[in-house]
């Protein structure tokens, strides 16, 4: 039991890691760079797959989007209205952690992102280069048979 829960586990993160790989960086960059996305489509064998995921995510999104403006609006008039969070400057200090983070944490994740891109490819056509041989080897037994 314990080895299923622990390959369940690898496979949510490695699913967990992608999405956040195709929100945070190949829809980012469909939508910066319509020419780059429609050169892709011709040579990037995963173009229509990025394509998929992304308006799955931005569909997902905004099926969200209604309940997050409700925990927003809950936190704002249970939370950010109390004299506690103001008197000690806490939004403010919670900008100044995100600006932080994303100042030491974009470039780290830009460059993980641009080598797990290459690494996409290369898997992409590992897989496929191994199933058209399989393929092959099974019209061959067929045939034989």
């Amino acid at each position: 039991m314990g080895l299923f829960n622990r390959i369940k586990c690898l496979f949510a993160s490695v699913l967990l890691f992608y999405v956040f790989y195709l929100n945070n960086y190949k829809c980012v960059e469909m939508r910066e760079n319509p020419l780059h996305t429609r050169v892709d489509q011709v040579f990037h064998p995963l173009a229509r797959h990025h394509a998929a995921g992304c308006e799955s995510l931005a569909k997902a999104h905004q099926f969200v989007q209604p309940y997050l403006d409700q925990t927003h609006a809950f936190l704002d008039e249970h939370i950010h209205e109390k004299p506690w969070f103001k008197q000690y400057k806490i939004e403010e200090k919670i900008q100044a952690a995100k600006h932080h983070f994303h100042q030491v944490a974009d470039p780290v994740l830009q460059q993980v992102f641009q080598s797990f891109d290459g690494f996409e490819k290369q898997a992409y056509d590992y897989v496929v280069k191994y199933t058209n041989e399989g393929k092959k080897f099974v019209d061959e037994k067929v045939k034989k048979d």
